[in-house]
């Protein structure tokens, strides 16, 4: 088969814990593991439309033209191991990375070349065993045709090997097949922090000072009107914060909370920290994060500002732990350092005005465009 070039949708994929399985089995149970793991990959991605590029030991490189047909093909990689094991091996794990990159093949056209490979095997070797990593480009691709009994799961943004700009990954969850929930093996701190929806623009001076702000003490809070700007400066800072934080930074939306009491709910939400029978979820969350280093970010607290009690308890109970909040009012609890986000003005207002009138036209275009180049993105 010609291998494709253009937009194509790469896919990684190895056992997890080879080397263990290999010493602990007779050789001729291993090797007729990794016949039966072969058939088994090589009939699905086929069968999917896809192309086996190649394989190494029990890793496989293969190409699909679309991203949906990647996608199906991982999960029913996953189902198959997940149910039936490999020739006899039961409790085998596979770890699988999927991102659509740009498709330039070597001179004799049998293998691919180009940052998006490499970046790719990346993506499969932050994933663990029992999960199917996702590139931020495949995840667009793919978000509107979800596989059934799936889901998308946004796991912030993330630095690769040999990569420094962090990117954002995803994860599908298949329960019962892709479900594992260890947290992706990236390189550096976690963080959950949202794509923003303008560019940063003309706040280079109040970056600075909440960045200095923040980096003194434990607690800041950005005030003003609605429509300011506190939400982009919180995000923009707490960006440049990811890599100080050995424990991540942690967005914490709080616009569709009306009721104080669920704040601790969100808090625990947004950290995956699970409640525990008989116990304030307050007392939960101060436990947990003792010791840890990290920054919560509370957007749009005004409408909650009464669980300002809790946000005195974490950080005092966690000294690890720093928080920037976006709010009409100040908090006025200690340590808190109030810092009011002036209005922007000029020429960067007419910058940003034009940056969100021609967002939606610009999404609609850049997905239109990525599919026309992918084919069909349909993943059942």
């Amino acid at each position: 088969m010609t291998l494709p070039t253009g937009t194509v949708t790469f896919f990684f994929s190895d056992i997890e814990g080879s080397t263990r399985h290999a010493r602990q089995l007779e050789p001729a149970a291993w090797i007729a593991a990794l016949e039966a793991h072969d058939r088994l990959v090589d009939g699905l991605v086929r069968g999917h439309g896809g192309a086996i590029v190649k394989h190494e030991g029990d890793g496989v490189f293969a190409v699909f033209v679309s991203a949906g047909d990647a996608l199906a093909a991982a999960v029913a990689f996953q189902r198959s191991v997940a149910t039936d094991g490999l020739g006899g091996l039961a409790g085998v794990k596979i770890r699988i990375g999927l991102h659509t990159g740009e498709g330039q093949l070597t001179s004799g056209g049998r293998d691919y070349v180009g940052v998006d490979v490499h970046y790719a095997a990346r993506v499969a070797n932050a994933a663990n065993g029992g999960q199917i990593a996702i590139s931020d480009s495949t995840a667009l691709l793919v978000a509107d045709h979800p596989l059934p009994g799936s889901r998308l799961e946004d796991t912030g943004l993330a630095r690769l090997k040999d990569f420094d700009e962090p990117r954002r990954l995803h994860r599908l969850v298949v329960a019962g097949v892709a479900d594992d929930p260890r947290p992706l093996r990236a390189l550096g701190p976690p963080s959950n922090l949202p794509e923003p929806i303008s560019v940063f623009v003309g706040r280079d001076a109040e970056l600075s000072d909440v960045l200095a702000l923040i980096r003194s003490s434990r607690l800041v809070t950005l005030t003003g009107p609605g429509g300011s700007g506190k939400t982009r400066l919180a995000i923009a800072t707490a960006e440049r914060l990811v890599s100080d934080l050995p424990d991540g930074v942690w967005y914490v939306p709080l616009a569709a909370v009306e009721d104080a009491s669920l704040v601790a709910s969100a808090v625990a939400t947004a950290l995956s920290i699970e409640e525990e029978a008989g116990r304030p979820l307050g007392d939960t969350l101060r436990s947990t994060l003792a010791g840890r280093q990290l920054l919560l970010v509370l957007d749009n607290f005004e409408q909650v500002i009464a669980a300002v009690r809790l946000v005195a308890d974490l950080l005092s109970g966690a000294r690890g732990v720093r928080a920037i909040v976006t709010s009409r009012e100040a908090l006025r609890i200690a340590g808190e350092q109030e810092y009011r986000v002036p209005p922007l003005g000029g020429l960067d207002a007419v910058s940003l005005f034009v940056d969100r009138a021609r967002r939606p036209a610009r999404v609609h275009r850049d997905r239109r465009e990525r599919r026309d180049g992918r084919g069909d993105l349909r993943a059942a």
